[in-house]
């Protein structure tokens, strides 16, 4: 896995050459620290997380996280087991959402959309110091129907929000993530084909908008 996660670095910051001092401590841990997917780290951990668009791509699946209280993108600490970050990804998403990981397809060839190091609160309960997580967000799609089962000793709901309503998010690693989720969205972009499907449509995406405005604007998408 340490293998992995540094070739995957490295094709990043090949397509991103200009955040190489944004993740500059990323890259020396991954050099010279092999606990750094260990949450007891508190130099540094990496955690994964995974922005799922739905079929029409016009909605985004955001969890409400109980311990940082705002919506966010499901994701979390990496498993021991995990054979790659994106697989860790999409194991929480199926934990903290319900939607499996068979019924989603990664995009930009299983690679990273973006990646950041943010600084995470002291957790006492915890036994948890300040430190920081190296998040690895990942982008999917979910083609297929599935009821919304939220993990409730997680998180104290799920729910869909309009994509343009998360890019307009404010926010340090959000000035990161739209221009490339928005590259990507046009890339993706061709003429709709007709759905009979409504379970990946929202009903009561509106409800969201305001929640996500002001929960998210206080930090930055991650994990």
């Amino acid at each position: 896995m340490l293998a992995l996660t540094r070739q995957e670095l490295d094709a990043y910051l090949v397509r991103h050459p200009t955040e190489k001092t944004r993740l500059r401590a990323l890259a020396r841990q991954l050099r010279d620290d092999r606990d750094v997917f260990a949450r007891s780290n508190m130099a540094g951990h990496i955690t994964s997380s995974v922005l799922v668009l739905d079929a029409t791509r016009s909605n985004v699946l955001l969890i409400h996280h109980k311990v940082y209280d705002m919506w966010m993108q499901p994701g979390g600490h990496v498993e021991a087991d995990s054979a790659s970050l994106i697989e860790s990804g999409l194991r929480e998403v199926q934990e903290e959402t319900g939607l499996a990981g068979a019924a989603t397809q990664p995009l930009l060839d299983g690679g990273a959309l973006d990646v950041d190091t943010h600084a995470i609160a002291a957790r006492p309960v915890k036994g948890e110091t300040d430190h920081r997580h190296h998040d690895f967000l990942y982008v999917a799609i979910a083609h297929h129907q599935f009821e919304l089962k939220p993990q409730l000793d997680e998180v104290n709901g799920v729910g869909w929000v309009r994509i343009e309503d998360f890019l307009a998010i404010p926010g340090q690693r959000m000035a990161f993530v739209a221009p490339k989720l928005r590259r990507l969205l046009a890339d993706l972009a061709q003429p709709a084909a007709p759905s009979t499907s409504t379970a990946l449509v929202p009903p009561k995406a509106k409800e969201f908008d305001s929640i996500v405005r002001t929960a998210i604007g206080r930090a930055t998408p991650g994990t």
